[in-house]
């Protein structure tokens, strides 16, 4: 017998994340493993009769690495049509020769303080600043991305003198530090 669609109230919301896990060939336990849930919540995802928190389902986006229309379109399909979380994030403004026409523009900004770890690292670099591209080794020979940051020079330099002072820390100090930002030249001549 058929559930009704009163058990199952988020069908499509499920059938299209089941879609997404299955053409990158993992299984529940996989996906749910990387979003950290445990895989029946997954499932009842999928099944339609469950819906994923706001959190959940930005880690779904991310984790599924769906294009900006895709991940709008799956907000939609949770009901988070309200777009009031949205609208309280911070966007970007976007040079024209970067933006494909006619297309939707979001920007979702994970709430998770995780930290992610990769195994391969690409950086981009465009007219406004720097891209930083983290991915993941897979077991089927496959790589995911699980991030992408996008800085500009001037913070890329000041990310880059950051890292070189906690390497010389690592190399030279056997205790775990914190490493605080370099300061502005323009805050260093106030004092």
């Amino acid at each position: 017998m058929a559930k009704s669609s009163n058990e199952q109230p988020y069908s499509e919301l499920g059938n299209f994340i089941k879609s997404h896990r299955q053409k990158i060939n993992e299984s529940l336990q996989d996906v749910s493993s990387a979003i950290e849930i445990e895989p029946s919540d997954l499932e009842k995802i999928e099944l339609g009769q469950d819906r994923p928190s706001e959190d959940i389902l930005i880690l779904l986006i991310n984790h599924f690495n769906l294009k900006d229309n895709e991940a709008l379109m799956l907000w939609k399909m949770a009901n988070y049509d309200d777009i009031s979380l949205l609208e309280n994030m911070p966007y970007t403004t976007i040079p024209k020769n970067d933006v494909v026409q006619g297309a939707n523009i979001v920007m979702l900004m994970p709430v998770d303080a995780r930290a992610i770890y990769s195994d391969n690292f690409e950086v981009l670099v465009g007219q406004t600043g720097l891209i930083l591209n983290f991915s993941q080794n897979m077991p089927n020979n496959q790589t995911i991305p699980v991030s992408k940051v996008g800085v500009s020079v001037e913070q890329a330099t000041n990310i880059l003198k950051a890292l070189q002072t906690a390497l010389l820390n690592v190399k030279y100090n056997s205790e775990p530090k914190r490493i605080n930002p370099p300061k502005n030249r323009k805050d260093s001549d106030d004092k």
